[in-house]
């Protein structure tokens, strides 16, 4: 029989603030986190809306100045993983510290301190490389970082894929736990603001506004023009039941399954059938006894792109059947923005919260009914709902599918 996985502690850094609470409470409030961007005074391009976090937030909660000098995204995880720990009020010592894991996702990682490194390197040459920003450059410079700050010596793994390498560090941590190989998961995702990247994406045509609508983020509706990028970090710590009930620790919800696949259809690109988001859910109702109608709740990947928010309703549709048309439905980005790898992690501390509090966040700046996304939306004001189970998507550009399925303990 397997091990039962549960979540017995959380915490998110957001542009809201480093509480968790306050970040459920503004969600379900619909109010929303972006704003103009201040970091990149000189925008070359017309979108101007991000989720900014300032500083003086994590300085509440880093007090080692050292670390404060770290790159932002370190900074960011730091934060979140020092608060993730506290949360789940486990205290690590050398007792435990090989028994403890350290699983991490991001998008571009130290994407700022590479792009100021190589245009160094372009203007005045090697001699101006940072040695030591270098070594901050890899992808598991956070990861490292937050093990050395708390003392965990257990195993530490790095997915630098985005939304795809949250739900596998998730997997991996499951897994982990299951075999017995360590009593304890911190598991979680960072990623920072760039120039560089914000550009590229404009470019691509898929940051709003990409055409005549104005710039925002609004799943689902029909005048939907891209996405608004953000930065953050969130961890959850995973634990077995028993492990979590032998030391009478809160828990917030049990994993109780979860489906991964991918739709093998373009390198950049979700296939517009939908077939990634239909398989990924049925694999995740498929590793459980859940059927389709005790889903209470999904809270949607939906990330104000014109084409993915009709892969994922034409997939929900698929796996769900006519229950897709019953099923309560909404995406949080319309208030967080996009952030690559934070937002699965994002979604399921709200769903986490939703379950405790019976309440369904909304998807805001929702006007305009979209005929082709006819799902069972909840918009503009939250839910009032009994939930027990909930369904939790995450997806990467490029047809990497998560889903997770969350239950009240």
């Amino acid at each position: 029989m397997k091990q039962r996985i549960v979540i017995t502690g959380a915490s998110t850094v957001t542009p809201f603030g480093v509480d968790k609470n306050n970040f459920f409470e503004n969600i379900v409030s619909g109010k929303s986190c972006i704003k103009e961007i201040t970091k990149f005074p000189n925008q070359k391009i017309p979108a101007k809306l991000g989720g900014e976090i300032s500083s003086g937030f994590l300085r509440n909660v880093i007090r080692d100045e050292r670390l404060l000098r770290t790159t932002f995204i370190s900074q960011l995880a730091l934060t979140a993983g020092i608060l993730c720990v506290q949360d789940a009020k486990i205290k690590i010592t050398r007792g435990n510290s090989s028994k403890t894991g350290i699983f991490f996702a991001t998008s571009q990682g130290s994407i700022n301190a590479i792009e100021k490194i190589y245009k160094n390197l372009l203007s005045t040459g090697p001699q101006s490389i940072d040695p030591l920003l270098f070594a901050e450059t890899v992808f598991n410079a956070p990861a490292s970082l937050l093990s050395i700050k708390l003392g965990i010596r257990g195993p530490c793994v790095v997915m630098p894929m985005g939304g795809g390498g949250s739900g596998s560090v998730l997997a991996y941590a499951i897994h982990y736990l299951r075999t017995g190989l360590i009593d304890y998961a911190l598991v979680g995702a960072a990623d920072e603001l760039s120039e560089a990247v914000r550009e590229a994406y404009f470019h691509l045509g898929v940051l709003s506004p990409c055409d005549t609508q104005p710039e925002g983020s609004r799943p689902f509706d029909k005048t939907r023009n891209g996405m608004v990028l953000s930065e953050g970090s969130g961890f959850v710590m995973l634990e077995t039941l028993n492990n979590a009930e032998k030391r009478n620790a809160h828990i917030y919800g049990e994993i109780i399954g979860f489906g991964m696949c991918n739709d093998g259809y373009r390198l950049a690109d979700c296939d517009p059938t939908g077939i990634g988001v239909s398989m990924v859910i049925k694999k995740a109702l498929n590793s459980t006894n859940v059927r389709e109608e005790e889903i209470d709740y999904i809270c949607a990947f939906a990330n104000s792109l014109k084409d993915l928010d009709l892969v994922e309703t034409k997939g929900i549709k698929a796996a769900l059947g006519d229950y897709a048309y019953k099923c309560p439905v909404s995406s949080i980005k319309g208030a967080t923005g996009m952030l690559g790898a934070t937002g699965l992690f994002y979604n399921i501390i709200i769903s986490c919260l939703a379950i405790k509090h019976n309440v369904i966040p909304p998807t805001i700046n929702y006007k305009h009914f979209d005929y082709e996304c006819d799902l069972n939306l909840v918009t503009n004001n939250s839910k009032i709902a009994k939930l027990n189970t909930v369904l939790v998507e995450g997806y990467c550009w490029g047809g990497i599918y998560n889903s997770f399925i969350l239950r009240k303990v």
